[in-house]
């Protein structure tokens, strides 16, 4: 039953609303039809029993009954009654003893079944109805009991076939079927019209909610003209709705943008002050390590002084990319070798003497379209990740490789790996993890925010795989160029 009233509800509205109106109308028809049925199977059995009466009456006061004589030896005892009764009518005359002394002309050889209860009955003058089968024909009987002075002599039987009737009711039953059922069709067709008409404002509001989550626009409102209904009153809410949300966009829109300016001329200004004071910082350090030598207090203090100016510098310079990110200002791409960058960005790193070692695989001309300085930080975020959080005795493997359509740059090192509780947030903006925050404390959370926008840029994407203490895998694919797609 739940599962039925399940799956009921899972139906749209329209459809649950028409079966509903069906099933009521079929409920009403049936109740209708068997209370018809019954009213008139009791009235023709009402008036299959008056006839008979009457028939009866009118067959006994034709009678020539002569009581001096038995009833058994009576000559002329039922006269011909073919001029006040149809043919269908069935009678005989049965004395006290139960034997048959008179019949119908109708009956020919064939006698009727004896029901000897109903018999006493009549003999003892009780008028009696009775029904019974004979001949595959159901008859409707009635006994009526023959008195002379006050005494039975004898029992008047007289019958009518009751097929008529029942061929009459039979075509009333399917009468009944056959309205019946056109009328559930018919109401079916017309439920679902009306339905489908009472719900088109309901209709035309999912249309135009649709049309404004395509369009993110919040301008657009509900045309009804209607009566101030339900439905109407639906249509108002709704626009009151969008009206407040249009709002809410615009008051957002509005803080977004002055966030976007704040960050953008922030980090602008930010840049020259930050460049000169390295700058003056460097000068300061290399000159007193000069003189007082490099142990000294002040040369730390200058030597932490520039290590922090350096942070800054490059979250500075971080915020100013995302900064043009959300002021959506195009790349300018154009068709390049991707592993040409990657091989000079693998040397130039090399060329470091980085802690950890380093494996490349690289394959030849990877064609792809895009801009070589983003793909190059874009390469540099993601190494520089790796190397901050894989050991000294860790390995990191480098990969770039081509298919039919797409190229994929690959990093997988084996450092401390991230949480899987993590793993969904680490491409969000200034997120960091509790082993991050440990392991590299002077990271902001935004290289991988900026790995994602240049991935992005590219019509690229860009995942990550990672169990904890095995090392994490990033993996990103961009298109190759068209010709290179058409040449391979």
């Amino acid at each position: 039953m739940f599962s039925a009233k399940s799956r009921l509800q899972r139906l749209p509205i329209r459809t649950r609303l028409t079966l509903r109106y069906v099933v009521v109308l079929a409920f009403t028809l049936l109740v209708y039809g068997i209370l018809v049925n019954v009213v008139l199977v009791w009235n023709a059995w009402a008036l299959l029993d008056r006839d008979l009466t009457i028939a009866a009456q009118q067959v006994n006061a034709r009678l020539e009954i002569r009581p001096e004589i038995p009833l058994a030896d009576q000559p002329t005892l039922l006269p011909d009654t073919s001029h006040i009764l149809s043919p269908d009518f069935l009678i005989q005359v049965i004395d006290p003893d139960g034997a048959i002394v008179a019949r119908s002309a109708n009956f020919g050889a064939r006698e009727l079944p004896r029901q000897q209860g109903v018999l006493t009955q009549a003999l003892a003058g009780k008028p009696t109805f009775t029904t019974l089968e004979w001949h595959s024909l159901w008859l409707r009987v009635y006994l009526l009991p023959l008195t002379e002075s006050g005494q039975v002599i004898g029992v008047l039987w007289i019958a009518r076939s009751m097929e008529t009737l029942g061929n009459a009711l039979d075509r009333l039953q399917m009468t009944l079927i056959g309205v019946g059922l056109g009328a559930l069709i018919l109401a079916g067709v017309w439920g679902w019209r009306l339905a489908r008409g009472a719900l088109r404002p309901v209709d035309e509001m999912t249309r135009i909610a649709r049309a404004i989550e395509q369009s993110q626009d919040l301008t657009k409102r509900v045309p009804y003209r209607g009566p101030a209904d339900e439905l109407g009153r639906l249509a108002f809410t709704f626009n009151e709705m969008l009206a407040s949300l249009q709002t809410a966009h615009e008051r957002t829109a509005n803080a977004l943008a002055a966030q976007r300016r704040f960050a953008a001329d922030a980090s602008h200004e930010l840049r020259t002050p930050l460049t000169s004071l390295r700058g003056n910082v460097g000068i300061l350090r290399h000159a007193l390590e000069r003189w007082t030598g490099a142990s000294s207090d002040a040369a730390g203090i200058l030597r932490d002084l520039d290590d922090e100016l350096a942070r800054l510098s490059r979250l500075v310079d971080d915020l100013l990319v995302l900064a043009r990110a959300d002021a959506k200002q195009p790349i300018a791409k154009q068709p390049l070798d991707w592993s040409e960058i990657v091989r000079k960005m693998f040397q130039r790193i090399q060329n470091q003497h980085p802690p950890v070692a380093l494996a490349l695989d690289c394959q030849d001309r990877v064609n792809v379209v895009g801009n070589a300085d983003h793909l190059s930080q874009l390469f540099f975020i993601l190494l520089d990740n790796a190397m901050a959080y894989t050991p000294d005795d860790g390995r990191i493997a480098i990969s770039l490789k081509r298919d039919e359509n797409d190229a994929t740059l690959s990093v997988r090192d084996t450092g401390i790996g991230v949480a899987a509780e993590d793993l969904p947030h680490i491409f969000e903006r200034f997120y960091r993890t509790r082993a991050a925050r440990v392991q590299r404390g002077d990271g902001a959370g935004l290289g991988l925010a900026i790995a994602r926008w240049i991935v992005e840029e590219h019509a690229g994407q860009i995942s990550a795989s990672s169990e904890a203490g095995q090392g994490t895998v990033f993996a990103v694919q961009l298109p190759l160029a068209p010709t290179a797609v058409s040449s391979s």
